[in-house]
C-alpha cells in the first residue's frame, strides 16, 4: 500500500511539472510571436526564465532527464490540431505525461 502510494505522488508530480513545463512553453511562444522553440535549441536554458525552479526537468528518484521535448518549433498558428498534437512528455512511473500544443496534459501508460 506504501508502495502504490509513493508510485501515485510520483505520478501526480510528473503531471504538474509537465503542467508546469506546458505553461512556459505557451508563455515563450507568446513572447516570440506564436513560435514554439525549435528542436535543435537548448530546451532547458530557453524556458528556465519561465519556471521558478529550473530543477523542475529531473523527476526525483530516477536518472536522465524527466523532461522529453519533441517538437520541432515553429508557429503555434501552423499546428492544425492542438489538442492533439504531442509537443513534448514527461516521464514519470510506469508512463508519462504528455504534453499537447494547447497545453492540456495527460496521463499515458507504458
Amino acid at each position: 500500500m506504501l508502495l502504490q502510494a509513493r508510485e501515485q505522488a510520483r505520478k501526480t508530480l510528473a503531471l504538474s511539472n509537465a503542467k508546469q513545463i506546458a505553461l512556459a512553453l505557451l508563455m515563450y511562444a507568446q513572447d516570440f510571436d506564436g513560435n514554439l522553440p525549435s528542436g535543435s535549441d537548448s530546451i532547458k536554458d530557453i524556458l528556465k526564465p519561465y519556471l521558478k525552479y529550473d530543477s523542475i526537468f529531473f523527476m526525483p528518484g530516477t536518472t536522465g532527464d524527466g523532461f522529453v521535448y519533441t517538437y520541432g518549433g515553429g508557429p503555434l498558428s501552423a499546428i492544425e490540431k492542438p489538442a492533439e498534437t504531442s509537443i513534448g512528455y514527461f516521464n514519470g512511473p510506469n508512463g508519462r505525461a504528455v504534453i499537447f500544443a494547447d497545453g492540456h496534459v495527460v496521463w499515458e501508460n507504458q
